[in-house]
């Protein structure tokens, strides 16, 4: 087996992402022409250019695929801060917009909820500046909203607090994905505000997902999170590390922010208080008689499947 070729970062994180859709690079934003050129001549893929040099496609050689699948879960470093981003961004708002002489930029945007703020920002930023989208990226829109919008009262009154207790998330497609399987996601009955906030954030395929949610919110997520983790094989291994990342990412911004994690104790009492519970609405637990899982629950002749228990 031939050895893997020393790969700039741009390098690796193009054959990454060919790795993990499984599928061609064509031309997209943050992955140069050159660096797919580069590739060729290393014989990683096989490029197609169009006449005008602006569409392109890469397609994976056997050797590609097998360097592929070496730096699959690679992630380029960033190299714009948080905070220098934001500062960015701010700029851009504070600027006479081009349309409306006697108005900045940041009074023309819809204030009506973080998301719509966020889509029309990026928007605006994406299509009338020379931002990159490393920048917007990074960006914490949570803050520019929550500053920009009680500066000029856009907020009515009460929810400028609320604005101010949101927590900013940054969610990877793979963990997105995860929370769209749930159950909570389908079905607003039994979580309704986390219903609605996770339908709220600006979803993008193949992107992260950057927005902000109310305490409640993460720590679902994290609870969610931790108990998939547990059921072992339950997530691939490439959704299991990026949903073990999100927790690790989380979990003390949700201490900081008030959140309360319970111990081991804790949990275990809870289980056993939710088991008392059922029983007593649904009957004796019916396991399995192969596998010895719970299958439904039996009272007074009634028998409930596992699924239609709350």
């Amino acid at each position: 087996m031939s050895e893997i070729p020393e790969l700039t970062d741009e390098q690796k994180d193009c054959l990454a992402v060919m790795a993990r859709l499984d599928s061609p690079m064509e031309s997209r934003a943050g992955v140069s022409l050159a660096t797919a050129e580069s590739l060729r001549d290393l014989g990683l893929v096989k490029l197609f250019v169009k006449r005008s040099r602006r569409k392109w496609t890469a397609y994976f050689t056997d050797e590609g695929r097998r360097v592929g699948q070496t730096v699959k879960h690679f992630v380029p470093p960033s190299r714009m801060s948080a905070a220098e981003a934001t500062r960015l961004v701010g700029l851009e708002l504070h600027k006479d917009h081009p349309n409306h002489y006697m108005r900045q930029v940041s009074e023309s945007l819809d204030y009506s909820s973080l998301e719509r703020f966020t889509r029309d920002l990026r928007a605006w930023c994406g299509d009338r500046t020379e931002l990159t989208g490393e920048v917007l990226d990074a960006a914490d829109y949570a803050d520019l909203y929550t500053d920009f919008g009680n500066f000029l009262e856009k907020f009515p009154e009460g929810e400028a607090e609320m604005a101010d207790n949101l927590i900013p998330v940054r969610i990877t497609p793979a963990v997105m994905n995860v929370f769209s399987e749930t159950g909570t996601w389908e079905d607003p009955k039994d979580e309704p505000d986390v219903y609605k906030e996770l339908h709220a954030l600006p979803w993008v395929a193949k992107r992260a997902t950057v927005g902000a949610v109310t305490l409640e919110t993460l720590g679902w997520m994290l609870d969610t999170s931790e108990n998939l983790l547990a059921l072992g094989d339950y997530l691939t291994t490439p959704q299991a590390k990026s949903v073990r990342k999100f927790v690790d990412d989380y979990k003390g911004t949700y201490k900081v922010a008030g959140g309360h994690e319970m111990t081991m104790g804790e949990k275990k009492a809870q289980e056993k208080r939710e088991a008392a519970e059922r029983e007593k609405e649904y009957g004796k637990p019916v396991p399995h008689v192969k596998t010895g899982q719970i299958v439904g629950y039996l009272k007074a002749g009634k028998f409930t499947p596992i699924e239609d228990v709350k």
